[in-house]
């Protein structure tokens, strides 16, 4: 089960960063589903933000990223927004909470496209099949010809895939 605790955070435009030591109750709880959507996800982790929950009609956005171009991208995308600066760490698993199924279809896809040798889409290769399809084939035939003497051919097979 996460947890998510109040931590030191800071509502950009309150004080400088500086001197941000005080906590904001809104993150306190789980991010309210209603107050992001899943359309957005891959703009939520480009910009590392998440839309967190509104209070008292306004919105209240968590960034990991405390960075001038971030912080101007924010504002401009959701004006009247309290944008509210948290740990890396904290938004992280509050993405994991928030988009679980999303995080695991994007991490499969990424490695198909970044690693495809270490992607488990594809699961045998061609080579692979043809000497599966040979060697149920020539299992067959041993059992055809000579059911008794089918086990050494079994072994023998199973001996030539473990050395591929």
């Amino acid at each position: 089960m996460l947890s998510f605790r109040a931590m030191p955070l800071c509502v950009f435009g309150t004080m400088p960063l500086r001197q941000c030591r005080g906590g904001i109750s809104a993150l306190q709880n789980r991010p309210d589903p209603t107050v992001s959507s899943s359309a957005l996800f891959e703009r939520y982790l480009a910009h590392r933000f998440l839309p967190w929950s509104r209070v008292g009609g306004r919105l209240v956005i968590a960034t990991s990223d405390a960075g001038a171009r971030n912080r101007c991208w924010l504002r401009a995308a959701f004006r009247g927004a309290a944008i509210v600066r948290v740990d890396a760490g904290f938004l992280d698993r509050a993405i994991c909470g928030r988009f679980p199924d999303r995080l695991t279809d994007r991490a499969v896809r990424l490695l198909r496209e970044r690693k495809p040798e270490f992607s488990a889409r594809r699961r045998i290769t061609f080579w692979q099949g043809g000497f599966v399809a040979v060697a149920v084939l020539l299992l067959f035939v041993f059992f055809g010809l000579a059911p008794g003497r089918a086990l050494y051919g079994l072994v023998i097979l199973s001996s030539i895939g473990f050395c591929l």
